[in-house]
């Protein structure tokens, strides 16, 4: 290997790393040592709670973050970004923004979501409660269903036929499903990959 392509690839690896601190400190945090012990693709924490109109979820894992803010009705957002630390600033479609930070158990921030400011305080809350979807072709209509589970099992979602929101749907959570229109819909948590 010439002396040239050593520094060319040294010159590679710096700036990789070099970007990574930079995107770390964009967004208002570099990574640390996570908090809870989980396997791959395993929520290692959920934050939910019903704030006003709106309910959050925010499930956190290793490096990932997801959230899902929503009136139940028609209005909802998709944010994600990367985690650590005690921060998270995660950013959707349509200029949704979600930045709360970790304070004793309880992420507590503000969320911009179609126009509205929402401000919550959401505790750490154990498995079912969450964030999950479901989706599939019903009669010919793509049908997606976002749903926030509340630790007392109430459920906030709003189902989407081909892209448009149509009122809220009611999910079984001991059979992690919803119906629609006499057509069962499987339920799963939200992956990184989702949003």
């Amino acid at each position: 290997m010439t002396r040239r392509n050593v520094l060319i690839a040294l010159v590679s690896v710096l700036s990789v790393a070099l970007a990574s601190v930079v995107t770390g400190i964009l967004t208002g945090f570099l990574p640390t040592e996570p908090t809870a012990q989980a396997g791959p693709g395993e929520v290692q924490t959920r934050y939910v709670v019903k704030s006003g109109e709106f309910t959050v979820a925010v499930h956190v894992w290793k490096s990932d973050a997801i959230a899902h803010v929503t009136d139940g009705a028609s209005r909802a957002a998709w944010m994600k970004g990367v985690s650590g630390g005690d921060r998270l600033l995660l950013t959707g479609k349509d200029g949704a923004v979600l930045d709360a930070r970790v304070t004793g158990g309880t992420l507590t921030g503000t969320a911009d979501v179609a126009g509205a400011k929402v401000t919550f305080a959401a505790p750490v809350v154990p498995a079912p409660a969450g964030v999950y979807r479901a989706s599939g072709d019903v009669d010919g209509r793509k049908v997606r269903i976002d749903v926030i589970v509340l630790p007392n099992k109430e459920a906030a979602g709003i189902e989407w036929v081909d892209g448009k929101p149509s009122g809220t749907t009611e999910a079984d959570l001991t059979g992690q499903t919803v119906q629609v229109d006499g057509n069962q819909l499987k339920l799963a948590a939200i992956q990184p990959g989702d949003v």
